[in-house]
C-alpha cells in the first residue's frame, strides 16, 4: 500500500509542478467563466434590443417593392416582428430593379408581393440562419386574420383581444421531466467522453513514456509492477476529477450568478436534477473512467514508443466513440428505455454511460436494474485492473518485446499454479 500511495502522490505532484497543465487548466476555467458571462450579456443585449426596437444596431435592410405606396405599414410591422434586427423599408422599384441592387449588396434581400399571401422572396445567398421569410409568412398571416375580424365589424381591441389571448396550463408530472434532466445528462455525457479520451490517452502516454526513457527498469527494482500502474491510473484518474471539478464548478457558478435573470429553460435546468440522479451518475460517472484508463494503461505497456499509441489505442477509442454514439441517439430522441438501451446498461464498456442516461431520463428504472449495473461496473473494473496489471507487468519486464497473448496466458497460469501451490 505504501509503494502505491508514494506512485500516486507522485504521478499528482508531477501534474501539479508542471505549468503547462497548470496554465491550462486556469485558461479554461476563465473561458468558461467569461464565455457564459458573455452569453448573458449577449442575451440581455437581445432582449433590450427585443423591449426598445429604435435603439437596435440593424444587422439587415430588406426592401420591399412598392411602386403603388400601399405597403408601407406592412414594412414596419415586419420591422417590428424581426425585432428590429432587420429593416423593411418600401421603395418604387420594379422586380428587375431589386434584383440588381441586391446582387449589387445594396440590400440584402428583397420582397415582391404579388397579393397579401403571396410574394417572392429575393436573396444573393441564402444562410441557414435566414429567417426572414419566416417572419414575414408570421406576419402577413395576423394581417390577414386581422382584416378579416375587422370585416366582421370588430372593434380595434376586440382584435387585440384575440390575439394576445394566452392559455394558462397547470403542469403536473407524475414521473420524470425530461426538460429539467436533459441538460444535466448532456453535460455529463460530454464531460464523460472528454475525460475518458483525455486521460486516457494520458495514461497511456505516461506509461509509455517511462518504457521508453527506461526509466521504468529503476521504477521496477524499487515497487512491484502492480502497485505502479494502479497508483499511475488512480493518479492521473484523481487530477482529471480535479481539474474537471474545477471547470465544472466555475460552470455552474457562472451560471448562477450571471443567467438568473435570463429566461433560458436549457441553462437553468441544469440545478434541476434530483439528488439521487446526480449520485448515481456520478458514480457511474468515475467507474466508467476506470474501466477505460485501465485499458489505456495494458495498451501503453505493450507499445515500446509513443507513435505506436495511435494504432494501439484505435480499437478502445473505437469502440469508445460507437458507445458514445448510441447513448447519444438514445438521448436525442428521449427514448432511453429501448431494448438496445437496457442491454447496454449490462455490458461493462457501455454501462456507465447507458445508466446514466436512463436514471436521468427514464420514467421509472427498476432498482435492481440499478444494483446489477453497478455490479457489473465494479466487477469490470477488478478484472480488467487485474489482466491490465499482467500486461503491464509483461510489457515492462520485456522491453522491446511486445507481450503476445500466448505469453500473457502463460502468465496467467504461471499465477494460478503459484495460487495453488501457496494454498
Amino acid at each position: 500500500m505504501k509503494q502505491f500511495y508514494t506512485v500516486f502522490k507522485f504521478e499528482i505532484s508531477n501534474f501539479i509542478k508542471n505549468k503547462t497543465f497548470v496554465a491550462a487548466t486556469l485558461i479554461m476555467v476563465l473561458l468558461v467563466f467569461f464565455g457564459i458571462f458573455g452569453f448573458s450579456k449577449y442575451v440581455e443585449n437581445k432582449e433590450k434590443k427585443l423591449m426598445n426596437t429604435d435603439k437596435v444596431e440593424v444587422e439587415q435592410t430588406i426592401v420591399i417593392s412598392d411602386p403603388g405606396n400601399k405597403y408601407k405599414e406592412i414594412a414596419e410591422t415586419l420591422t417590428k416582428a424581426s425585432g428590429g434586427a432587420a429593416q423593411f423599408r418600401t421603395e418604387n422599384l420594379s422586380e428587375s430593379e431589386i434584383k440588381k441592387q441586391v446582387k449589387d449588396k445594396k440590400y440584402d434581400a428583397g420582397i415582391i408581393f404579388k397579393d397579401n399571401l403571396n410574394y417572392k422572396y429575393i436573396v444573393n445567398s441564402l444562410s441557414i440562419t435566414d429567417k426572414n421569410t419566416y417572419i414575414v409568412d408570421e406576419a402577413l398571416k395576423v394581417v390577414a386574420q386581422s382584416n378579416y375580424l375587422a370585416a366582421k365589424n370588430l372593434t380595434p381591441e376586440e382584435i387585440q383581444g384575440f390575439f394576445v389571448a394566452k392559455p394558462e396550463v397547470e403542469l403536473e408530472v407524475l414521473s420524470n421531466n425530461q426538460k429539467n434532466t436533459f441538460a444535466f445528462t448532456y453535460l455529463m455525457m460530454m464531460l464523460f467522453y472528454f475525460m475518458v479520451i483525455l486521460y486516457g490517452q494520458m495514461v497511456s502516454q505516461s506509461v509509455v513514456g517511462e518504457k521508453s526513457s527506461r526509466a521504468m527498469e529503476l521504477l521496477i527494482t524499487s515497487a512491484k509492477t502492480e502497485n505502479l500502474m494502479f497508483g499511475k491510473v488512480f493518479g492521473i484518474g484523481f487530477v482529471g476529477f480535479i481539474q474537471f471539478l474545477s471547470i465544472i464548478g466555475t460552470g455552474l457558478l457562472s451560471i448562477k450568478l450571471f443567467t438568473d435573470n435570463i429566461d433560458n429553460a436549457f441553462l437553468n435546468s441544469v440545478f434541476e436534477i434530483s439528488p439521487k440522479a446526480l449520485v448515481f451518475s456520478l458514480v457511474c460517472f468515475v467507474t466508467g473512467f476506470y474501466i477505460f484508463a485501465f485499458m489505456y494503461a495494458a495498451v501503453g505497456a505493450i507499445a515500446d514508443k509513443i507513435e505506436d499509441l495511435t494504432t494501439l489505442t484505435y480499437p478502445i477509442t473505437l469502440m469508445f466513440i460507437a458507445i458514445f454514439m448510441i447513448i447519444m441517439s438514445s438521448l436525442g430522441t428521449g427514448k432511453p428505455d429501448t431494448t438496445l438501451m437496457k442491454v447496454l446498461t449490462y455490458i461493462p464498456f457501455s454501462a456507465p454511460m447507458a445508466l446514466i442516461t436512463r436514471i436521468s431520463l427514464s420514467d421509472v428504472i427498476p432498482a435492481y436494474a440499478i444494483a446489477v449495473s453497478l455490479a457489473i461496473q465494479v466487477v469490470s473494473i477488478l478484472l480488467i485492473a487485474y489482466l491490465s496489471s499482467i500486461i503491464y507487468k509483461a510489457g515492462v519486464l520485456m522491453y522491446g518485446n511486445k507481450p503476445s497473448l500466448k505469453t500473457i496466458v502463460n502468465i496467467l497460469k504461471a499465477k494460478k499454479i503459484k495460487a495453488e501451490k501457496t494454498k
